[in-house]
């Protein structure tokens, strides 16, 4: 932007020159003289003091003209200090003043001030008065001094400059050519006021796709000004970032970093290392890195260049959106897929609020904020942005403007993302035709957009291999391009290959598929790009054998996990949506480890797709986002190699930038430095292409692990315990059989998947929740699918352990049903929880600590049996010398929970239990005091699990996962999450139980276990005399609301809600 400095000496020099009663001049001359010479070398703190005391003098003489001055330059001096409002202050009053003086404005102040308060708008990002007091200066301008003046042309190229930043470049033209034009006839052809006009149409020429038109006017106002000024001066910076930035679009890397190196170094050597001219050259370094596929440098850089300018500027402003834009685009390159989404959605706000909701300029943030939603598997979410950003782009007035362009290609492949096959392809031909005839549209996107269009033509049903192979083929050119132009380790090339790759395992070539997703991989190893080697891996894994298979496997989940865990700090929603997209990756190891029969292993993986929040409340448990795959067997010497060959391949990416850099410098030789490193890094690309298209085949012999907790049962099976792990993937659900005293497992596949499991789950639940209604057909229906796959198992064995996690937590499996008798009548069942801490705490001396809540509250009924119930118990307890206390009602506290739970062996709780979905400060364990004791309370280090042998939760839905909250993630309860601090065995509940059939069961359970039962086989015991007795009747239930009455006859006796509802989670 071109900026005259204000000639304030003109205005004293015009005032009258003899010094009388009511004027100020001969006090403020010498200020002025120094205050004027102070921004003319851009020294605003030293000139605005002098402005100041010349407008307190003037104001002590009341020379009104003086004090219009003074206040013209003060205006200046703040805003060249970005103090924007004192600024606008300053200058409206000194307006104001100038308006109503009938002096002949000897200073012509009338055109300085509308000029001032133009300029000032345009910095301080409010376009509409910028062209509002653009127009007022070019009057005053045209009336004062005549259209063909130096100063003319200034406000004809400010207001382009409003149009450059507000993306009307249409609108703009015209000033910048009519700016140059006039220069031409004022100062002349070679003048450097004429270099200036010519690089204000050289930019929007550039803007607006016009290449060969745009480098004439950059390139001779670059060389007009490096003869003028040297390479030291604003001028000359501006001019070397517009060659870099033209190079930059015409695709001459090389040429491209050499000048905006040059930038960065004169900006940093004329303003400093802070400054908004080296902000502007680390943007456009930023910009070429990016390019040049050396997306960590250039996030870096734009992350420099964001702290500069917010420092400056502060966020809600012009310059700052653009720096917010420049974080958002690299940290989506470089994977940092949640940096990007807080990036993007900071510039769209700040966008908004500095240009309005309907401007064309926040297109390109509109469109950042859909990629980014996109990368996180947020489909519908990007293809809305995309849409959006499309129609904003199009109010600037272009055929083609290249952010329409952006998102309609985003659009597209939200589309196809979707399963929008046919739309996604229609957007796409439509929009590669109009780019052939917007032209010049640029190659590169013209080939992105073709090769999107040809992957939504594979994805037609019915495609012959005929077709496939063409599209291959197809796919294989446009990578072969992309390395031509982009260089053969560049992340593009990469992802082309990979695409080619897809298409080409689909038409039956395993061999070409092979060596294109090596590549593809190695090309992700050398540029430590972690979303680009998890496809790779992912997909060169799916064409090996299965060791081969599943090692790579390995890595892409490893890879996965690396990003993932950049999604940390964003909201739900969207780090599920980001594991929901990648699943399939994380299934398919699943499966081959199960193949494998690697069973805690295929855990571990699935563990990792369920985004459980309430590792954050239980300490022990680990963070699935965190969690990295280890590497067993010969897998480990395969992964050494695998590191020492990624090793390699970042030295050789590294040395080769290093060269790039060198030869953009000019140093000496640098060009034959960078043919050797290009060289070099070809060999190794080579080398490891090979070395990962040929992985040893055959299995890998796999220790026993010593196990997590929660996963498949590390400790050994007693004879005659059945072990059935129970693994959901997309598309089916297995099961893993083990059984006590005998070798190996079997694995049952079934065909149903997660969603159509949930919907039997919940049919069976409210059967077993309404004494009114026959449980039985819902119950045989989930035998079928869940336990007469593993019939074989299941006879002869004594008991049932179960490991289960997600939807199947839900479902009591005692109560499933043959066709001749429940479960539990075959044997007893228990569930194998996640532990953490029980081995190291020593067994206690039995005792036994009871807790009570009789009494209502609020909503919540009186719980009338709960006290016959603790007094039941601790009579079965003092018969078998077990000592006991009761802590009934208000002895009933935290601090009394507290205290029991490391001072006894077990511990009963009879109360109302609360479970609503959300995070742990939701759901609550009602005191007998009154007080509420959330889950997130019960989740701190002074509630003690660890050592207990039993805890008993005789209380409603204790034993139901926490729901899902308004997400759909799934949080665990109150069982789960005692189980998993420690405790080694827990008695809990799935729906709302009764209060009298309740305290009859808990009675029957204890008497069983004095008797010297086990722990499952005394719950099956109360559990069949619940079945047989006739002593129950519906009563107020443990929960938030009580239960109807209805079906409570003698008829419904045996109905499973009586007794089906309490599991035993634990051995």
């Amino acid at each position: 932007m071109k900026r005259l400095v204000l000639g304030l000496l003109l205005a004293v020099s015009a005032l009258p020159q003899t010094a009388s009663a009511g004027t100020c001049q001969a006090v403020i001359a010498p200020w002025l003289a120094q205050a004027n010479d102070a921004n003319d070398k851009e020294q605003p703190a030293v000139s605005l003091p002098l402005f100041q005391r010349s407008v307190a003098a003037c104001r002590a003489a009341d020379d009104r003209a003086g004090i219009a001055t003074g206040l013209l330059g003060a205006g200046q001096s703040l805003h060249m200090l970005n103090r924007y409002a004192e600024s606008e202050q300053a200058l409206l009053e000194g307006w104001a003043i100038r308006q109503a003086l009938d002096d002949g404005d000897p200073g012509r102040e009338s055109m300085y001030y509308p000029s001032e308060l133009m300029y000032l708008y345009r910095q301080w990002s409010r376009f509409d008065l910028a062209w509002q007091w653009g127009d007022i200066a070019l009057a005053a301008k045209a009336r004062l001094i005549g259209k063909d003046t130096v100063s003319y042309g200034t406000s004809l190229s400010n207001l382009s400059g409003v149009a450059l930043q507000t993306k009307e470049y249409a609108r703009g033209l015209p000033y910048a050519r009519q700016a140059m034009q006039t220069w031409a006839r004022t100062s002349g052809e070679d003048s450097t006021d004429h270099a200036w006009g010519m690089r204000d149409v050289g930019v929007l020429l550039l803007r607006m796709g016009r290449m060969e038109e745009a480098y004439g006017y950059l390139e001779h106002a670059y060389r007009i000004r490096l003869a003028a000024f040297g390479e030291n001066r604003t001028e000359t910076q501006t001019s070397v970032t517009d060659m870099a930035n033209w190079y930059t679009l015409s695709g001459n890397d090389r040429q491209a970093l050499a000048f905006a190196q040059r930038a960065l170094a004169m900006a940093v050597q004329r303003s400093g290392a802070d400054s908004m001219q080296a902000s502007v050259a680390l943007n456009r370094l930023s910009g070429i890195h990016l390019r040049l596929g050396e997306s960590g440098k250039a996030w870096q850089e734009a992350e420099d260049g964001l702290r500069i300018r917010r420092a400056l500027f502060g966020d809600r402003h012009a310059n700052t959106v653009s720096a917010w834009q420049d974080v958002a685009l690299t940290a989506l390159a470089d994977n940092q897929l949640g940096r990007a989404e807080v990036a993007a959605a900071a510039a769209l706000e700040h966008c908004r609020a500095v240009y309005g909701e309907a401007a064309a300029t926040c297109a390109a943030h509109q469109l950042a904020h859909g990629s980014a939603r996109m990368a996180l598997g947020q489909y519908q979410q990007a293809l809305e942005a995309a849409q959006a950003a499309a129609r904003l782009a199009m109010s600037g007035g272009q055929a083609l403007p290249a952010d329409e362009a952006d998102a309609l290609l985003l659009a597209a492949q939200a589309q196809a993302a979707l399963g929008l096959q046919d739309e996604a392809e229609t957007a796409l031909a439509g929009l590669e035709a109009r780019l052939l005839q917007t032209p010049p549209a640029t190659a590169g996107m013209l080939d992105t957009v073709r090769q999107a269009r040809l992957l939504a033509r594979a994805e037609h049903a019915g495609i012959g291999a005929a077709e496939l192979q063409a599209l291959a083929r197809e796919a294989g050119a446009i990578a072969r391009q992309l390395a031509a132009t982009r260089g053969a380790a560049h992340p593009a090339h990469a992802q082309a290959l990979l695409d080619a790759a897809g298409l080409n395992a689909r038409a039956g070539d395993a061999a070409t598929a092979r060596s294109q997703s090596a590549r593809a991989l190695a090309i992700g190893m050398a540029t430590e790009q972690s979303m680009l080697e998890a496809r790779a891996a992912a997909q060169l894994g799916a064409l090996e054998p299965d060791a081969a298979g599943i090692f790579l496997g390995k890595q892409a989940v490893n890879a996965l996990q690396a990003t993932r865990a950049g999604t940390a700090s964003l909201p739900v929603p969207l780090r599920q949506s980001f594991v929901r997209q990648k699943r399939a990756a994380y299934g398919q190891l699943a499966d081959r480890l199960l193949d494998q029969r690697r069973i805690h292993e295929a855990e571990t993986v699935l563990a990792m797709v369920r985004e459980d929040e309430f590792h954050s409340l239980v300490r022990s448990a680990p963070d699935p986002r965190a969690t990295r795959l280890g590497y067993t067997g010969a897998e480990g010497e395969w992964q050494r190699q695998f590191e020492a060959r990624a090793a390699a391949l970042r030295a050789g990416a590294q040395a080769l930038a290093a060269a790039r850099e060198r030869q953009a410098q000019g140093v000496a030789q640098a060009d034959d430095a960078w043919r050797r490193a290009n060289d070099a890094m070809a060999r190794l690309l080579d080398g490891a292409t090979e070395a990962l298209a040929v992985l040893p085949a055959g299995s890998v012999a796999t220790p026993a692990p010593a196990g997590k907790a929660g996963m498949a049962r590390a400790e050994p099976l007693k004879r005659g315990v059945l072990h059935l792990t129970y693994l959901v993937t997309d598309t089916r659900l297995r099961i893993v059989a083990q059984r006590g005293g005998r070798t190996g497992s079997t694995i049952h596949d079934v065909a149903i998947d997660e969603r159509a499991l949930a919907q039997r789950i919940a049919r069976l639940r409210r059967s077993a929740q309404d004494p009114g209604l026959d449980a039985r057909a819902d119950a045989q229906a989930l035998y079928a699918l869940l336990l007469a796959p593993a019939s074989r198992e299941l006879d002869g064995a004594t008991s049932l352990s179960l490991s289960l996690g997600g939807v199947l937590r839900y479902l009591p499996f005692a109560m499933l049903h043959d066709g001749r008798r429940w479960l539990v009548e075959r044997l007893p069942v228990s569930l194998h929880g996640e532990q953490a801490g029980a081995q190291e705490a020593p067994r206690r001396a039995p005792s036994l600590a009871l807790f009570g809540q009789t009494r209502a509250s609020g909503e919540l009924p009186a719980l009338p049996f709960v006290q016959r119930e603790l007094r039941a118990v601790q009579a079965i307890g003092h018969a078998a010398r077990i000592p006991s206390q009761i802590y009934l009602d208000g002895d009933f506290t935290g601090a009394a929970l507290q205290r029991a739970l490391p001072a006894n062996s077990s511990v009963h709780i009879a109360s109302h239990f609360v479970l609503r979905s959300g995070v742990g400060a939701d759901s609550y364990l009602l005191l007998g005091d009154g007080g509420k004791l959330s889950l997130a309370e019960l989740a701190q280090d002074g509630y003690r699990f660890a050592g207990l042998d039993l805890l008993t939760l005789s209380a409603c839905e204790t034993a139901v996962p926490a729901g899902t909250d308004a997400t759909g993630r799934e949080l665990e309860g109150l069982a789960w999450l005692a189980r998993q601090r420690g405790a080694r065995n827990v008695l809990a509940s799935l729906w709302r139980v009764s209060d009298q059939s309740t305290a009859t069961l808990m009675g029957d359970f204890y008497a069983a276990l004095a008797q010297g039962k086990g722990k499952p086989q005394a719950l099956r015991q109360a559990q069949l005399r619940q079945i047989r007795a006739a002593r129950h009747a519906v009563t107020a239930t443990r929960g938030l609301t009580p239960l109807d009455a209805a079906g409570g006859g003698s008829d419904a006796r045996g109905h499973p809600f009586y007794w089906a509802g309490f599991i035993l989670l634990g051995s």
